[in-house]
């Protein structure tokens, strides 16, 4: 190997990869959490000697011991979280889920724009370069927009882990809450419809009003409200 090709390995190594996705879009309960990995090209092979992937393709257990392993090895990382109430709040003002998402990206990446060459992203638009062409405002280099980025990108997929244990944690720690004030309620698990219904319709039913932690604009939340108070129940409901 020469000169010229040893300088263009070791640049390479250099580059730096910046990997975004978030956990909880669907969920009637919880915050949504987005994550943010920074990871050189050799970070990035490490990684993926551990094992990283797509945090869906994981168990609870599993996430924990590699978030551990993502925060040990990337060059930096980040995550936000977006309560339920302002999620409200925002489609309140006519904002759609998918701008919301990108707002919240944008405001995590900013930090470190002057830092990377790289962007890879998850595309939560059914327009992959439409999601992707969100971001060149603030960053100039080179935007790779895909959908199940989480499962093609390694610092995506790390971003991702990162995002659903940062989601977990909080999601234990809301049923905690809601234990203590009132313990006759059933557990409301993931957060997602299936597993909240049964929670919600006690809790509509008991207090005749959706409890603070939901998603008041989902649909879930706010059929239940009408299919327990009546037709004339007005609701927040932006879906």
């Amino acid at each position: 190997m020469n000169k010229q090709e040893q300088n263009a390995l070791s640049k390479n190594k250099s580059k730096i990869i910046a990997g975004m996705d978030e956990a909880g879009r669907g969920p009637a309960i919880g915050p949504i959490v987005f994550g943010l990995v920074l990871v050189t090209q050799r970070q990035e092979l490490e990684l993926k000697n551990k094992g990283i992937k797509d945090s869906k393709a994981l168990t609870l257990k599993q996430r924990e011991n590699y978030a551990q392993i993502i925060k040990n090895i990337s060059h930096k990382f980040a995550t936000l979280q977006l309560s339920g109430s302002e999620i409200d709040k925002q489609r309140s003002q006519g904002i759609n889920l998918n701008r919301i998402e990108v707002n919240v990206f944008k405001k995590l990446l900013k930090p470190f724009t002057n830092e990377i060459d790289e962007l890879q992203l998850d595309a939560a638009d059914v327009n992959e370069q439409r999601f992707g062409d969100n971001f060149q405002d603030i960053f100039k280099g080179k935007i790779i927009s895909k959908h199940k980025g989480d499962s093609l990108f390694i610092s995506v997929g790390a971003a991702s882990i990162l995002a659903k244990v940062e989601r977990d944690h909080e999601i234990i720690r809301l049923q905690e809450k809601m234990n203590e004030f009132d313990p006759s309620l059933p557990s409301f698990g993931s957060g997602y419809p299936t597993d909240a219904k049964p929670f919600l319709k006690a809790y509509v039913s008991k207090y005749k009003q959706l409890p603070e932690i939901s998603r008041k604009s989902w649909k879930t939340c706010s059929n239940i409200l009408r299919e327990e108070l009546g037709p004339k129940q007005t609701s927040l409901d932006w879906e």
